[in-house]
């Protein structure tokens, strides 16, 4: 095994793991554009969809916080008519 081959998948198991881990902190999209095209990131299918199960959860989050401060602000409303 030569050491290029050594670094691509030393590199191409670091991408998976910042994949596995990026969570909401940084946009995943910077971090696919910067993989090289044509190297293969074992595990890449399941990353992609753990980012997007986790992107859905925010914005779920996202939303019933607001659903729920326009609740508070209508009962505040109504309680105060």
């Amino acid at each position: 095994m030569s050491l290029f081959t050594v670094r691509l998948s030393f590199y191409a198991a670091f991408i998976t793991g910042l994949l596995n881990n990026i969570g909401t902190h940084v946009d995943p999209i910077i971090l696919i554009q910067k993989i090289r095209e044509g190297l293969e990131i074992p595990g890449l299918r399941n990353s992609l969809v753990q980012i997007l199960h986790d992107y859905y959860l925010q914005v779920s989050v996202d939303i019933l916080h607001c659903i729920s401060c326009d609740a508070l602000k209508w009962c505040e409303h109504v309680h105060l008519k």
